[in-house]
């Protein structure tokens, strides 16, 4: 016998959806009940929407209506503010898909146009689909994985100081360049780098190699075998992204390579996190504190500059 959990459903019989149209300073409403459409525009202050959402509720009220449902896309923060206070309230809240909306505004409207008033409209009328998406609310369930994954992150650390203990030229955390959280992460994906005899061992540990393509006079593309650890990989685009920013580590080199190079992003980052991975084990080799000059130089400059 097969037995399905049926999901519980909202009786909206006695619930008043109203749409909204958000933006970092403003809101613009629209809803209808017993034949009347009402639009408003407010500020995204608490004060405002507080007050706002008890006229509505007076007016979904007075038609015998029980309730409210705010509709609106995602926007990452700004409706934050909205749907804490209608919760709050004991209103529903729930999104559409911000793709939907761009589709069903050509439906709609009959033309591509976007403007604060139409928006609400189209939500409105998806919001009566029942083409809404479920807004979650994290329970203290997800602040406790938050708390175990920061206790996993101190035992990570710690584990990296015994190790250095044992393995003094591991490099130290270097503000700028890697933190020692990043630096336990590496770790973890390659294991000591003792057991490497060059950069290239390790470039094909995590598969960051190249993989040439040529026969002769066929000249395939370049590519990155993929043939190692993926995690390792990740680990180092992680480390390297925020060092690609201007005025950063490889703010000159990433953008460069961006810029006059014409290359791909996800291509760059590639050759972003190949250099780091090569320096690093470079750098544990020597043994000594970090050079910027000697970063980017190979042995071959820096013994002539010396």
């Amino acid at each position: 016998m097969r037995i399905t959990q049926m999901a519980e459903k909202i009786n909206l019989q006695k619930v008043m959806d109203v749409s909204v149209d958000v933006h970092k300073d403003t809101l613009n409403f629209f809803f209808e009940t017993r034949g009347k459409e009402y639009a408003d525009e407010c500020g995204n202050r608490t004060s405002t929407i507080i007050r706002r959402l008890d006229s509505y509720h007076a007016i979904a009220r007075e038609h015998g209506m029980e309730s409210l449902r705010l509709i609106c896309e995602p926007t990452g923060q700004y409706h934050n503010k909205l749907f804490r206070i209608a919760r709050s309230k004991g209103f529903f809240t729930c999104f559409v898909n911000a793709e939907s909306v761009s589709k069903f505004r050509v439906i709609e409207t009959n033309d591509t146009g976007k403007t604060d008033f139409k928006d609400p409209r189209v939500i409105r009328t998806l919001g009566k689909l029942d083409k809404v998406i479920k807004h979650r609310i994290l329970t203290d369930d997800w602040k406790t994985q938050a708390g175990r994954k920061g206790n996993v992150i101190e035992r990570m650390i710690s584990l990296l100081r015994r190790l250095r203990e044992e393995d003094p030229n591991i490099p130290p955390p270097t503000a700028g360049v890697i933190s020692e959280k990043n630096i336990a992460r590496l770790l973890a994906e390659t294991g000591p780098f003792s057991d490497f005899a060059d950069w290239r061992m390790l470039m094909r540990y995590g598969g960051l190699n190249i993989r040439m393509r040529q026969s002769g006079k066929y000249q395939g593309q370049n590519k990155i075998s993929k043939k190692g650890r993926p995690l390792m990989r990740k680990v180092l685009q992680n480390i390297s992204l925020p060092l690609v920013r201007k005025g950063y580590l490889y703010g000159e080199y990433y953008h460069q390579k961006r810029e006059l190079q014409k290359m791909p992003g996800n291509k760059a980052m590639t050759c972003v996190a190949r250099h780091f991975l090569k320096k690093f084990f470079g750098w544990y080799k020597s043994a000594q504190a970090f050079d910027k000059e000697r970063f980017f130089a190979c042995e071959t400059q820096y013994k002539k500059a010396a």
